[in-house]
């Protein structure tokens, strides 16, 4: 009686492992599949921006020349108008600049404002849409009344990132 017991759980567990590897395969065999080929292209946009001094961006600007100034001035202030063009993919930007004058002088300053769209200072919070033509900016420098005599050179530097 034993050793019929012992067949019996022999043959059930023949049976149990044999139905769990043959059915997963006649199950595969009556499965269909399609291979769909998949790409995705991931490109780095083309960053390039222009600055202008007119609002076609026809200008481009290679020099600011505030001029001559008398002494005493008056504590004065000059502005130039700006305009900066996405030249590269169309992507929303956002602007960076920095300037060399405080390493000339701390007599003069200067701020960089964006005017349009908005009115805010041109900094890294400054988001340059995609599809906005251009931003219209104004440079502006500040000297007092008795700055210095002397020629102030400088250089402005803006940048972009995505």
């Amino acid at each position: 009686m034993i050793e019929t017991q012992i067949g019996k759980r022999t043959i059930i567990a023949t049976l149990t492992v044999l139905s769990l590897a043959i059915l997963p395969a006649f199950a595969y065999m009556y499965t269909t599949q399609k291979q769909i080929p998949t790409g995705i292209v991931i490109k780095t946009p083309t960053l390039q921006i222009g600055v202008y001094l007119d609002a076609q961006c026809t200008n481009p600007v290679t020099l600011i020349d505030f001029g001559t100034i008398p002494q005493p001035n008056s504590n004065r202030t000059i502005n130039k108008i700006l305009y900066i063009k996405n030249e590269g993919d169309p992507v929303d930007l956002v602007l960076y600049w920095n300037s060399t004058l405080n390493l000339v002088t701390t007599e003069i300053t200067e701020t960089w404002t964006q005017v349009y769209p908005s009115l805010r200072p041109l900094n890294e919070t400054t988001d340059f849409r995609a599809g906005v033509p251009y931003l219209t900016t104004d440079y502006t420098i500040s000297i007092p009344e008795y700055v210095s005599v002397g020629t102030y050179n400088w250089t402005l530097t803006i940048w972009v990132v995505y």
